[in-house]
C-alpha cells in the first residue's frame, strides 16, 4: 500500500508520474535485479527527489525506501529482490517529492514473485536460416540460471542425414547470460538439412538442457565483384578502356567470363569480349573509336557456366568525353 503522509496535499495536477517499468503484475524471481524507472512530468520545476519502495503487498518497508537517480525526465533504481522472500504479490511503491518531503504525485505497480526457473534460449541463428560452405556464423545462446548450476555449453553442428557431429566439441564463451560459439561450415559439407544442437552441462557433465535449431546449407553462389576502370577518370572518344573485375566461384563451374559495353542510345561498342583472367580478376579492353559520342555509357561483366547460362553479372556506367577534351 502506498504511504503518503496524512497532511499532504492531493496529486498535483502540475505533477504527471509514468511508470516505464516493470511492467504492471509482472513475474519476477528470487535475486533477480529489478529495474524500476518512471518518467515524471514537472513543467513547474516541482519536483526535488523520487523515491522507490519495494514492500509487501500488506505496506512493509523491503528496501528502506531508495532514492531513484535522475536522467532529464525519467528517475531509475535498481531494486534487488530478496532471495528469502516466500512466491507472492509484493507492492512497488513510487513517490516524486516536492520541496519540504512533500509528496506531489505518486504511483503503484504491483509485481508477483514465482519460483526461479532454469530456462535456455537459442538466440541466434534464427529459424530458417541458410548458409553454404566455409560460411561462418555465430551461435549465441541465452542461459538463465538463477540456481548457478551451469558450467560448460557447448554447439554441435549436425549432419542429420548422415546422424554425426561434424564439427566437434565446440565449447561456447560465456558473456553474463550469453553464451557465443563461432561456427565454420565444414567444406565437405553436402548440401541439404543439417542442426544445431546447444546442451548446457552442469556438475559431473550433468545434461541440463538442449536447445536444437535446424538450418540449411545450399551450393555457395557465383559472384562478380565491383568493375575497375582504366583510366578511371576523364575518359575520352579514342580511348582504349581497361575494364577489371574480380569472380568468385567457390564451386569452379564458370567456363567464361565475357564484356559487353554499350553507348548513348543502346549502341553496341562491344559485345561479348572474352575476358582474360589474371591475378587481379578478368580483364578486357574496350576501345572507344574518335567518332562516338560524349555521354554516358555502360559496360557489364556476364560469367557464363558450362551449360551457357549466365550465373554472375557486374554492371557500372562511365561518363566519355568527347575526343577533342
Amino acid at each position: 500500500m502506498l504511504v503518503v503522509p496524512a497532511w499532504a496535499a492531493k496529486p498535483d495536477p502540475t505533477v504527471t508520474l509514468e511508470v516505464v517499468s516493470p511492467e504492471d503484475k509482472a513475474a519476477i524471481a528470487p535475486n533477480e535485479r529489478l529495474t524500476v524507472s518512471a518518467r515524471v512530468g514537472d513543467p513547474e520545476a516541482l519536483v526535488r527527489r523520487v523515491f522507490i519502495r519495494f514492500a509487501t503487498a500488506k505496506g512493509r518497508d523491503l528496501n528502506a525506501n531508495q532514492e531513484a537517480t535522475r536522467r532529464g525526465d525519467l528517475w531509475t533504481l535498481d531494486v534487488v529482490v530478496p532471495g528469502s522472500l516466500p512466491t507472492g504479490k509484493y507492492l512497488l511503491d513510487i513517490q516524486a517529492m516536492g520541496d519540504e518531503g512533500r509528496a506531489v504525485q505518486w504511483a503503484t505497480r504491483e509485481v508477483e514473485i514465482k519460483p526461479a526457473t532454469f530456462a535456455l534460449k537459442l538466440v541466434s541463428p534464427g529459424a530458417g536460416a541458410t548458409y553454404h560452405r566455409n560460411e561462418v556464423f555465430d551461435v549465441v545462446a541465452q542461459v538463465d540460471d538463477p540456481r548457478k548450476k551451469t558450467r560448460r555449453v557447448f554447439v554441435y553442428f549436425v549432419d542429420l542425414k548422415a546422424k554425426r557431429v561434424l564439427n566437434g566439441d565446440q565449447e561456447a564463451l560465456r558473456r553474463g547470460n550469453l553464451w557465443t560459439q563461432r561456427i565454420k561450415v565444414p567444406a565437405t559439407a553436402i548440401p541439404g538439412p543439417y542442426e544445431l544442437q546447444v546442451q548446457v552441462l552442469g556438475e559431473g557433465r550433468e545434461e541440463l538442457a538442449v536447445e536444437k535449431r535446424p538450418i540449411t546449407v545450399t551450393q555457395a553462389p557465383v559472384t562478380l565483384g565491383e568493375i575497375g576502370l582504366a583510366p578511371a577518370q576523364r575518359i575520352k572518344a579514342g580511348d582504349t578502356v581497361q575494364a577489371t573485375c574480380r569472380l568468385d566461384d567457390p564451386r569452379n563451374i564458370v567456363r567464361a567470363v565475357a564484356v559487353t559495353c554499350v553507348g548513348p542510345g543502346g549502341k553496341a561498342i562491344a559485345s561479348e569480349v572474352p575476358a582474360e583472367r589474371g591475378p587481379g580478376g578478368y580483364t578486357a579492353n574496350i576501345l572507344i573509336e574518335e567518332d562516338e559520342p560524349e555521354g554516358t555509357y555502360s559496360v557489364e561483366f556476364r560469367a557464363v557456366a558450362q551449360a551457357g547460362e549466365v550465373v554472375a553479372t557486374s554492371q557500372m556506367t562511365f561518363p566519355v568525353l568527347p575526343a577533342r577534351h
